[in-house]
């Protein structure tokens, strides 16, 4: 947890340090920081690699200083005349003596406990592997960033999936963890993300939107009420990218609420800027998201002005609905959103998906349609109530992600390449729209407790009595809501790290861990391993430290023969094409026999090379650059 407090400090740092130098509440440096310290993190790898500079600990160390140290001093420098004018910079100082402060300390603290008993639950270790395809890429990705001390996310992801650009901000931190352990880097970030920037984002979202201590305290448990966040797409399906992009959503959200309230300063238009190119950088899905939703509040702001201005103000509204319109159509317009929006998935009707939505219901199987009733109805009063309070922008941006949600199972046309950044993926926005839900929860049930609040000081035995019920009812609702969660949540953590729960072929067996863990201590340290991943000998570069010829699978956009080596590797006893790619990549030369007549050893016959048969699966290396014979 220590780890993951630290990677945490590395993310917000920055931010609340450059925006409290320009003058920043807390409240507003705090839903800016996340994005603002992912811009200094990204331009900082992008920057290194050009420089001969190395991404390891020292580095990012002075990153931090070169950006925090002439930042801090201007903040206080700020704060010594603010006080000298105004007596005390009370914002900041008055921060630790609010209930409010507290209220979110406790209540992220629960909400972080309740996700740790889930993880402990299901990891046999800190060190233990998540077993799902993004992961094996993951752990990869962290390996060679680790090795190669380049992170930058335009193109250092090329050795292990091929490709150019990718959102590698999870790897980034990880690869600082001080642990000779990969999966524990990996599983440090996950910490960092369930355990604190995740409830964080809720109690700054639910401090915007208007709600006290109640609501703070709440917000970080009930954002992760259901199965959809952060249990599905993390635990289970090592979408680091995606849940990582998630977590950073609200505090985007939350600093164009403060924006909006705070007389459109500029100091609030960079949070604003920050938040929503962090939350991009994380994950593009995350930040086409951001901007439908923020072109979505334009247009309804820009309506407002448009009927109560007159003249120049009129005319300022509708240039700014010009390019709110301008935004959503370049989006729609874009042939790379159109095709990543045809992404093939199970048809579903626009109605059930609705349904699904409002409800937050389950997928088909784990529960039925109202299980997370607790939830899913108070957020609809949540909403009412935020629309009673005049605070519709909040309402509006939960609509907006809704909207999107049911755009995933609309007809094919132009509109669904605004849900093209996330490859029209429901379950995703879904996690969102989970979390924003368990904000607008917790506002609601702050709503219902002042009511009670306000009846028990009138006293009277009908005041009183219904004050009491109507507690005691919300009481029984969240603590039905709480273990539902928990035991959801532990489920598809169970689905993802234990071996023993899996609904899948397990990546790597315990049996294959410790294959992995005795052969390599023979392996001399040039070995590249052959294998298929599923067996295991994918994770040779993470548990091992060699090199190896498939860190992952298949990658969109890989060629045919990488795709077709990666899946039928262990037919290389009898399969002449994967002998013949095997050869071609400069590997050892191999036969083919027929199964009846297989060797106990593989039948390549280069020089030197040893070869091992791990448990389900073939496998074999060759040192670096000895040459093949046939």
């Amino acid at each position: 947890m220590l780890l993951a407090a630290i990677s945490l400090l590395l993310l917000l740092l920055p931010g609340l340090v450059f925006l409290g130098s320009l003058g920043a509440g807390p409240r507003l440096a705090v839903a800016g920081a996340p994005g603002t310290g992912i811009i200094v993190v990204t331009a900082g790898t992008v920057v290194m690699p050009l420089l001969g500079l190395r991404w390891t600990r020292p580095g990012a160390a002075v990153l931090l200083l070169l950006v925090c140290l002439p930042a801090g001093l201007t903040w206080l420098v700020r704060s010594r005349r603010a006080r000298r004018r105004d007596g005390a910079d009370g914002s900041w100082r008055g921060l630790l003596a609010s209930p409010t402060t507290w209220a979110a300390f406790v209540g992220m603290g629960v909400a972080a406990l309740l996700q740790l008993t889930v993880l402990v639950r299901a990891a046999a270790s800190p060190a233990a592997v998540l077993q799902n395809h993004d992961v094996m890429f993951h752990l990869n990705y962290i390996v060679e960033i680790m090795e190669s001390g380049n992170a930058s996310p335009l193109g250092s992801s090329q050795p292990v999936n091929g490709g150019g650009y990718y959102p590698n901000l999870w790897h980034t931190l990880a690869a600082l963890v001080p642990t000779a352990e990969v999966p524990t880097a990996f599983n440090v970030v996950v910490l960092m993300v369930v355990l604190f920037l995740a409830p964080l984002g809720c109690v700054v979202l639910g401090r915007a939107a208007g709600g006290g201590p109640v609501t703070t305290a709440l917000a970080p448990s009930a954002g992760a009420a259901t199965m959809w966040f952060p249990g599905f797409p993390l635990y289970f399906h090592g979408q680091a990218p995606t849940a990582l992009s998630v977590a950073l959503v609200p505090f985007a959200l939350a600093a164009v609420l403060e924006w909006y309230r705070s007389k459109r300063s500029v100091t609030a238009v960079l949070a604003v800027v920050a938040g929503v190119v962090g939350a991009g950088v994380a994950h593009a899905g995350a930040g086409q998201l951001l901007v439908v939703v923020v072109a979505a509040l334009t247009l309804l702001w820009s309506a407002q002005l448009a009927v109560r201005d007159r003249g120049v103000a009129r005319l300022r509204s509708l240039l700014l609905v010009g390019l709110a319109v301008l935004a959503l159509w370049a989006m729609c317009s874009l042939p790379a959103l159109g095709a990543m929006s045809g992404y093939d998935r199970q048809p579903r009707s626009m109605g059930e998906v609705l349904l699904g939505a409002l409800t937050l219901a389950p997928l088909q199987g784990d529960g039925d349609t109202w299980r997370y009733w607790p939830v899913a109805l108070a957020a609809l009063c949540g909403v009412l109530l935020i629309l009673y309070r005049r605070r519709w922008e909040v309402a509006a941006a939960w609509g907006t992600v809704l909207l999107l949600v049911v755009l995933t199972a609309s007809p094919q046309g132009w509109w669904r390449a605004l849900v093209g950044g996330w490859w029209r993926d429901d379950n995703r926005y879904l996690g969102l729209l989970a979390v924003l839900s368990g904000v607008l929860a917790a506002c609601a049930v702050e709503a219902v407790l002042s009511w009670c609040m306000a009846r028990l000081r009138q006293g009277g035995l009908v005041p009183v009595a219904g004050a009491l019920l109507v507690a005691s009812t919300v009481a029984a609702a969240g603590w039905v809501s709480v273990g539902t969660a928990v035991g959801d949540t532990t489920t598809w953590a169970r689905r993802g790290y234990d071996v023993s729960a899996l609904i899948h072929l397990p990546w790597v067996t315990t049996e294959e861990t410790r294959f992995i863990q005795d052969a390599a201590r023979g392996l001399p340290a040039d070995a590249v391993v052959y294998g298929y991943p599923a067996s295991g000998a994918g994770l040779f570069p993470v548990m091992a430290g060699t090199d190896s010829i498939h860190r992952t699978s298949t990658s969109r956009g890989a060629p045919y023969e990488e795709v077709y080596l990666a899946r039928q590797f262990n037919l290389i006893h009898t399969d002449p094409v994967v002998c013949r790619l095997v050869s071609a990549r400069a590997g050892p030369r191999c036969t083919t026999r027929t199964p009846a007549s297989r060797p106990t050893r593989s039948p390549l016959t280069s020089p030197g090379t040893s070869t091992w048969t791990p448990p389900g699966g073939s496998a074999s290396w060759h040192p670096r650059g000895r040459p093949a014979s046939g």
